[in-house]
């Protein structure tokens, strides 16, 4: 079973207004955890150091509707 797009769309879009509504310049990344993705370590953790505030999003079952990450890919 996959997540549907839009309630996950919803929520993302939601975070990132009250990143940015807080003061200052923010630099966003959103990560999307899956079962065949890459382990995440210490070291990748490491290479988002330059990122202000990062959002990660994690399904369940079969993962997330591709249409996430179609809708976030130029973030």
């Amino acid at each position: 079973m996959v997540i549907e797009a839009l309630p996950v769309i919803k929520a993302i879009e939601k975070s990132i207004k009250f990143i940015k509504s807080k003061a200052g310049k923010t630099k966003i990344k959103i990560i999307f955890f899956t079962p065949a993705g890459k382990q995440f370590t210490n070291a990748v953790a490491d290479s988002y150091k330059k990122y202000t505030d990062i959002v990660m999003i994690c399904g369940r079952y079969e993962g997330i509707d591709a249409r996430v990450k179609k809708a976030f890919s130029n973030d």
